[in-house]
């Protein structure tokens, strides 16, 4: 137990600085709109979806050079920490989509619709060039997002808009192109079409995209004056293909990350076969961008023409040493939620694939930029692509990604032809140009062929299919401040004498997490707090130390309850009252993403230490969880023989932990899916070492260097019931060209089979 004890004559300081950190908390997490507007008063952020807070009415007149558009349930969410850090730098606000779709001045006939020309108020249409008949094509949501982004840019000087969230909140607008002589398949050339999902559409403000009203949006002209295709973007956009919390706070934990952080000065280029022969030689795509990288950045080279590229190596490169930027050259395709991959190798054996059920393997601290020439990873359209997955992988991977959303181009005569040119000039505007902002990084290289794009298709096909996956304004090289931390402290001797009292200083875990902001520490001193506890916003809650820091429960519930996304708890004792019998140590129900357990001590829990229910990315390092019923349970609802989905990329991270002397289980895991449980200690668990871990419907789990009671010199068979099935069909529904596997159902039906480590440890780890 600690008490902070201050003397008279710093007295007057303290309450000064006490002030200042009130206040400073409150401007924090206001945004511009709530000051000039002056709607509510408030000083803490409450769980709540009142949106009113914190977004924009539309139609006052304010400068906001920065925008996050979004639905409703995600205002109230890590967004606000993204507008508050923007907010150092300029005017930014959120504006959501439920707002612009009522505002009838964004739809068809509306000021800003496509309907209305330039001599009725609309100077993004040229008269002649309104619609005229087939209205509901330009009047569905993705238009009235672009008329209210024409507004902002207009009436706001709107300059950078992050889309905030996949096609479900904010779809995307697909645009046509055809190529008759497409010969990137290298055995014929041969004619595709494609509908090109381009979020350009969005920052390219003039014209209709469709003079002639049918449903191909951006079709060839033959000239720039007659292209439906507006090539020259007034906005710079950028998508965070988020579809829940815990999304939206990987992804502005990453934005903030990169853009405070020292900026490495390495660089890693990578190079892979097209076909299984080195013809063409795609080191001269990584090549010609190193032309443009300066001498004074260290420039790693990972050829497969070189070296055989494993999926160990290609994740430890992001981290051993930190790089700027990551290019990856290579085939890669979208063939289904579980086989989404770009490629590291290809040779007359096979591919060596990365996919996206890969991305545990990832633990770089900082995170760089991702430049890929493959086909389809970015195609945020599919759930689960591996742009997606690596942007939205909350401990490794890019903090921004320029992807493909289509097949990739290149020509056989030419490799560096194609979608290698945008990439040469991407690296071209980030190191020679100074094109400092990531949004006009991606547009600028793309205008490098603007004229080229009437005359040659298979330009506009990769003009229209790189998009940004990442946040528009981030600059390149800038290093920006931190916003500073909100703190609060908790103590049970603390009462209404502590100065602080009720504000910053509380003596019940409870009302510290009441009074925390979001993404807040939380520090508890050493003593006893009988106590449940919700946690029920991002937060950090630690204490002083796991052996003195000592949370009993005092209902037979849950003792700590995360419903939260991101958060964290370390260094505690948990355990229930002795009178209590129906305890979970620390429970985690549905949709409650990415949170840590660190450093505790779980013990005596009548059912589970730790129990996760339906959620994911959970890290769960070097607790001691002990004596419990069951250890860890890992479980997703089953509900009959057809399963309505399931996460394939769940990714929960179980590292060394001391599980041990529970009655039941040690781990049990139910309908998740890849897992990586690894350097644990499994002792004693339900008496014998066969109840240690036992998994059913489960499958693609990792299982490594964990000690299994004693030394063996074999792998360690873990039972199970693998599953479930989910059979693919193969959708043609692009062209024969471009299959994709889909599955139409989930099976809830398990093979009898065993998991292996295959590399148990020999001894115990120390774990203390």
């Amino acid at each position: 137990m600690k008490v902070i004890i201050i003397n008279k004559k710093h007295k007057k300081f303290f309450y000064f600085v006490l002030v200042l950190l009130i206040l400073e908390s409150f401007f924090i997490l206001r945004t511009p709109a709530d000051f000039l507007k002056n709607e509510v008063e408030f000083n803490k952020l409450e769980n709540t979806d009142n949106s009113n807070f914190f977004s924009t009415d539309i139609g006052f007149e304010a400068i906001y050079h920065y925008i996050i558009i979004t639905k409703e349930s995600f205002v109230f969410s890590n967004f606000q920490l993204l507008i508050a850090h923007k907010s150092q730098y300029m005017n930014a606000t959120i504006v959501t989509i439920e707002e612009i779709l009522t505002n009838q001045s964004f739809w068809v006939n509306g000021t800003y619709g496509d309907a209305t020309n330039k001599s009725n108020g609309n100077p993004f249409i040229d008269d002649g060039k309104e619609v005229t008949h087939n209205f509901d094509l330009f009047n569905d949501t993705e238009a009235k997002i672009r008329n209210f982004i024409r507004y902002a840019h207009l009436e706001w000087g709107t300059k950078y808009v992050l889309l905030g969230g996949d096609v479900q909140t904010i779809p995307v607008r697909k645009l046509y192109v055809n190529i008759s002589g497409w010969d990137a398949g290298f055995i014929f050339d041969r004619s595709i079409e494609g509908w090109i999902p381009s979020d350009l559409y969005y920052g390219a403000l003039n014209g209709t995209w469709n003079n002639n009203f049918n449903e191909k949006f951006g079709e060839r002209g033959n000239s720039i004056e007659d292209d439906e295709a507006d090539l020259y973007a007034e906005v710079f956009i950028g998508r965070a293909p988020v579809d829940g919390k815990y999304d939206i706070a990987t992804f502005v934990k990453k934005v903030i990350g990169y853009e405070t952080t020292e900026k490495p000065n390495n660089v890693l280029l990578h190079q892979s076969n097209l076909l299984p022969v080195r013809i063409p030689d795609t080191s001269k795509i990584s090549e010609k961008c190193a032309d443009y990288i300066p001498s004074s950045y260290n420039i790693k080279r990972l050829y497969q023409k070189n070296e055989l590229i494993d999926n160990k190596k290609w994740a430890s490169s992001f981290r051993e040493p930190d790089k700027l930027l990551v290019l990856h050259i290579g085939n890669g395709y979208f063939f289904g939620p579980t086989n989404s991959w770009y490629q590291l190798y290809y040779n007359i054996l096979g591919r060596g694939k990365f996919l996206n059920t890969d991305i545990g393997l990832l633990s770089n601290e900082f995170y760089p930029l991702h430049i890929s020439i493959s086909c389809m990873s970015g195609n945020f359209v599919f759930s689960d692509c591996l742009a997606e997955e690596l942007l939205l992988w909350s401990e490794g991977g890019p903090s921004a990604c320029f992807f493909n959303s289509e097949v990739g181009c290149v020509k056989k005569e030419n490799v560096i032809k194609y979608s290698g040119e945008f990439i040469k000039f991407l690296f071209f505007e980030l190191f020679q140009n100074g094109t400092q902002n990531l949004g006009k990084i991606n547009q600028y290289a793309k205008e490098h062929f603007s004229g080229d794009i009437h005359i040659d298709p298979n330009y506009r096909w990769v003009y229209f299919e790189t998009n940004l996956l990442g946040d528009p304004e981030t600059p390149a090289f800038e290093i920006r401040n931190k916003l500073p931390p909100s703190y609060v402290y908790v103590d049970d001797d603390f009462d209404e004498n502590t100065s602080g009292w009720g504000v910053t200083h509380f003596n019940k875990i409870t009302d510290g997490i009441e009074s925390s902001f979001i993404d807040g520490f939380v520090y508890v001193y050493s003593g006893t707090y009988n106590e449940n506890i919700v946690i029920d916003k991002t937060i950090h809650i630690i204490g002083e130390d796991k052996n003195s820091t000592i949370i009993i429960g005092e209902d037979e519930k849950n003792i700590i309850l995360m419903k939260s996304n991101a958060s964290s708890i370390k260094n505690f004792t948990i355990k229930p009252n002795q009178n209590n019998k129906n305890t979970i140590g620390i429970y985690i129900p549905i949709d409650s993403w990415g949170n840590t357990i660190e450093n505790n001590i779980i013990i005596e829990n009548s059912l589970s230490g730790i129990a996760i229910n339906g959620s994911c990315r959970t890290i769960i390092y070097n607790n001691i969880i002990r004596s419990n019923c069951n250890g860890i349970c890992l479980t997703k609802k089953i509900e009959g023989l057809f399963e309505k989905y399931i996460v394939i990329t769940c990714n929960n991270m179980i590292e060394h932990n001391e599980i041990a002397l529970n009655s039941g289980y040690g781990i049990y895991m139910q309908g998740v899916l890849n897992n990586h449980i690894i350097r644990n200690n499994f002792i004693d668990n339900g008496g014998g070492s066969l109840k240690d871990a036992y998994f059913y419907l489960s499958r693609g789990n990792e299982w490594n260097e964990n000690y299994w009671n004693k030394p063996l010199t074999e792998p360690k068979q873990i039972r199970g019931l693998w599953g479930p099935l989910y059979p693919p069909i193969i959708d043609f529904s692009d062209g024969i060209i471009f299959p994709k596997l889909k599955y139409p159902f989930i099976i809830n039906i398990g093979i009898p089979r065993s998991d292996k480590d295959n590399n148990p440890a020999q001894s115990p780890y120390d774990i203390k």
